[in-house]
C-alpha cells in the first residue's frame, strides 16, 4: 500500500468513525481565513518558527508575560439540538519559559478583550466545557497536564474529580514543543474523547444543555510561551445551510406552486406550518393556498433539515410565499337597455391595480371611447341581446370572466292604416297599427 493511499484510507476511516463530515466552522488557508471568527486580547494572524509561513497561524499570545488571547466563532452551537460534534486542530506551545497553556472551549459567553494572565485565558464568568492543554500545572503535578473541565471559569484547575492526565510517565511531554501537534476532541451526547497525534489520551462525561460559542483561549502569567493554533475544523451532524426553503415565491389564489429545493438523500425534512402543503416531509412540497381577500397575502414557511438519524440536530431555513388574489372582473352599465345606435356607458367596478390587463368583448359593439378599465362608450348598430364580457389578469393571475347581457332594441315605427279610407260622418273607421316596436303604444 502506497503512502498516499494509506493517508487517504486513514482519513476516511477517521471520518467514518466520527460520523461527522459536515463542516460547521474552520480556520484554514495561507493566509488563514478568519471570516466568521472574532479575535480578542493579544490574538493575531501570523507565523511562528515552527509553522509553514504565509500567515497560516493564529497566534494567541506572544512569548511575553501576562498576555491573553482568544478566537471564537461568532455563530453559536445549540448543543441541545446538535449534541454530536468533532473539532480537529493543530497546536504549538513554545519559544518561551514554559507557560501557560491553550484551551478549546464551548462557552456561553466568549471572551471580550484582555482577560488577564494565567488561567489559560478563560474568562472567570464564562460557563461551559473546556479542554485544557496545560503546560504549567499549578497543582504540583509534573508538567504538562491534559484536563477536561466544566462550570464557570478555570477555578477548578486542581479539581481532580474531573478528568485529568498528568505527565507522570512523560507520555505527554510532547505537548510543549517547537513542532505542531494534532488534536481531536469528540463530543457525543456528553461523552468526551480527547486525542493527540491520533492517540486517545483522556475521556470524560459532561452534558451541555445550553447554547455555546466554540473557540480557543490561551494566556501567560509569570512565565510565558508563544501559543498558536492552525488548521482548525469543527464538524457537526447539522445539515448544511444550502437554501433548503428555496427562493421567495409568488403565485395566485389556489394555484399550486413548488417550494423548497432538491432533496438530499441523507437529509430528512419537516415544514411548518403544514397548511396547504401536499407533503410537509418532502424537500420540495407543492403548496396550494386560497386568498379570498382583495390584497396580496404573504405567508412564511419554515423547513427544518437534519441528517437522518440525528433528529435533534436541525438546521432551519425559511421562505416567504406571496399569494395574489383573484382579480375582480365586475362591471355595470348606466341603463338596463338601449336602442340601436344609442351610446351605452360601461364602467369597471373591480379593485385591480393599474398594471392589470383587461380583455373586453362588446359582442360587436362599436367603441366610441375608453381603454383599460374604462369607462367605455359603446353603441350597437343591430338589435338583440348583447353579451358583454370581461376577463382581468393581474400578477399573471387570471380572473373568472364576468358577463352582462345588454338588451338592444330597434327604434319603433309609427305607421298605421285606415279601413275604409273614406267614410260618412260619425261612421266607424278601423285603424290598424302596422309599425314595429314594443307593445306599449300611444294612439
Amino acid at each position: 500500500m502506497t503512502k498516499h493511499l494509506l493517508i487517504l484510507l486513514t482519513f476516511f476511516i477517521s471520518l467514518k468513525a466520527s460520523g461527522q463530515a459536515f463542516v460547521f466552522a474552520q480556520l484554514q488557508g495561507a493566509p488563514v481565513n478568519t471570516t466568521g471568527w472574532n479575535m480578542t486580547g493579544n490574538a493575531y494572524v501570523g507565523n511562528t518558527s515552527g509553522g509553514g509561513g504565509g500567515n497560516s497561524e493564529i497566534i494567541l499570545t506572544n512569548a511575553a508575560n501576562s498576555e491573553s488571547g482568544a478566537i471564537f466563532y461568532t455563530t453559536p452551537i445549540n448543543i441541545v439540538q446538535c449534541d454530536k460534534w468533532t473539532v480537529d486542530f493543530q497546536f504549538r506551545i513554545w519559544e518561551g519559559s514554559g507557560a501557560d497553556g491553550i484551551a478549546f472551549c464551548l462557552l456561553d459567553v466568549p471572551p471580550s478583550g484582555f482577560v488577564g494572565g494565567g488561567g489559560c485565558g478563560i474568562p472567570a464568568a464564562s460557563n461551559g466545557l473546556k479542554i485544557i492543554f496545560d503546560t504549567y500545572d499549578n497543582c504540583g503535578g509534573p508538567n504538562p497536564s491534559l484536563q477536561i473541565r466544566w462550570g464557570a471559569g478555570y477555578s477548578g484547575e486542581c479539581d481532580y474529580s474531573k478528568p485529568t492526565l498528568e505527565n507522570t510517565g512523560g507520555q505527554i511531554s510532547f505537548m510543549r514543543s517547537n513542532n505542531y501537534n494534532t488534536a481531536r476532541i469528540e463530543y457525543d451526547a456528553g461523552n468526551i474523547q480527547v486525542y493527540m497525534n491520533n492517540t486517545l489520551y483522556l475521556t470524560g462525561f459532561y452534558v451541555i444543555n445550553f447554547t455555546t460559542y466554540a473557540g480557543f483561549t490561551a494566556s501567560t502569567g509569570g512565565a510565558n510561551d508563544k501559543h498558536s493554533i492552525r488548521n482548525v475544523t469543527i464538524r457537526t451532524e447539522m445539515a448544511q445551510p444550502d437554501a433548503y426553503a428555496g427562493a421567495n415565491a409568488y403565485t395566485c389564489s389556489n394555484q399550486p406552486i413548488q417550494i423548497g429545493s432538491p432533496a438530499q438523500p441523507t437529509y430528512q425534512y419537516q415544514w411548518q406550518p403544514t397548511t396547504g402543503l401536499n407533503n410537509p416531509n418532502a424537500a420540495n412540497p407543492t403548496l396550494t393556498l386560497p386568498n379570498p381577500g382583495p390584497n396580496p397575502l404573504t405567508v412564511m414557511y419554515k423547513v427544518g433539515a437534519n441528517i437522518v438519524g440525528s433528529p435533534m440536530c436541525v438546521k432551519y431555513d425559511s421562505v416567504y410565499v406571496t399569494i395574489y388574489p383573484t382579480p375582480i372582473s365586475t362591471f355595470n352599465t348606466d341603463a338596463p337597455q338601449y336602442c340601436v345606435s344609442q351610446t351605452a356607458t360601461i364602467t369597471y367596478t373591480g379593485l385591480s391595480a393599474p398594471a392589470a390587463t383587461y380583455n373586453w368583448n362588446f359582442d360587436g359593439g362599436n367603441i366610441i371611447s375608453g381603454s383599460g378599465q374604462g369607462p367605455y362608450q359603446v353603441k350597437w348598430n343591430t338589435p338583440g341581446n348583447k353579451n358583454v364580457t370581461l376577463a382581468v389578469t393581474e400578477n399573471n393571475c387570471p380572473s373568472q370572466t364576468s358577463t352582462v347581457v345588454v338588451p338592444v332594441y330597434d327604434y319603433p315605427t309609427s305607421t298605421f292604416t285606415l279601413n275604409p279610407l273614406a267614410q260618412c260622418q260619425n261612421a266607424p273607421v278601423a285603424i290598424t297599427y302596422t309599425g314595429t316596436g314594443t307593445p306599449r303604444r300611444n294612439l
